[in-house]
């Protein structure tokens, strides 16, 4: 009936009139909480891309300082294993602890067969099965330096008998392998603090809130 209608219509403007209001401040939360985690993610990606960006600028780099010196080839080798594996050890790092459903057991099987033949089994045990399983991102850095070195350190095969008295060019190689390595440890970095940064409390608490 038309009474029963205007009942309703008058208890829909009652509700009208209670909803409104929450609706801007409800908007604007969304949205900030939106745009937040749309740059995270972005920022994540940028990262995630350095990482990826300085593995390459790495090798290149090592692929040119290798290329004249004992045992180069194996040396080249051992940087490219390394590098490979890097991000496989960052994404480890960046994953909970503990996963629903999966046991110790499962879960090391599964970093394990994620770095396949990149390394020996003595060498992913000492990247995986270290006191904290996040120390295993630093074991790969170590062993990057250390290489690192031994490039900067080997004798030149192909400048004579004098070359090995010549080591500038060889500490340059040393000193730009390091910084290239430095700044993919700050890429790392970036994505741990994005990891480890929720959005803002008090934000969170007033959507929970209103909604």
């Amino acid at each position: 009936s038309m009474d029963g209608m205007e009942s309703v219509r008058g208890v829909v403007a009652d509700l009208e009139g209670l909803i409104t209001p929450l609706l801007v401040p409800v908007s604007f939360l969304l949205v900030f909480r939106l745009g937040r985690a749309a740059v995270r993610f972005w920022d994540a990606r940028s990262s995630t891309g350095k990482i990826v960006e300085m593995c390459r600028v790495i090798i290149s780099t090592a692929a040119v300082g290798c290329a004249t010196i004992e045992d180069g080839s194996e040396l080249l080798n051992d940087f490219a294993r390394y590098l490979c594996a890097f991000p496989i050890a960052v994404k480890n790092f960046l994953r909970p602890s503990a996963r629903k459903g999966w046991g110790k057991d499962a879960k090391d099987m599964k970093r394990r067969f994620e770095l396949g033949q990149l390394l020996t089994d003595s060498e992913a045990e000492a990247v995986l099965n270290t006191s904290d399983v996040n120390l295993g991102t630093i074991v790969i850095l170590n062993k990057l330096r250390q290489l690192a070195w031994k490039a900067a350190t080997a004798k030149d095969t192909q400048g004579g008998s004098d070359a090995s008295l010549d080591l500038g060019p060889r500490y340059m190689l040393y000193r730009q392998l390091n910084e290239q390595i430095d700044e993919m440890t700050g890429a790392w970095g970036a994505a741990e603090r994005i990891s480890a940064t929720p959005l803002p409390l008090v934000y969170v608490a007033h959507l929970r809130t209103f909604l």
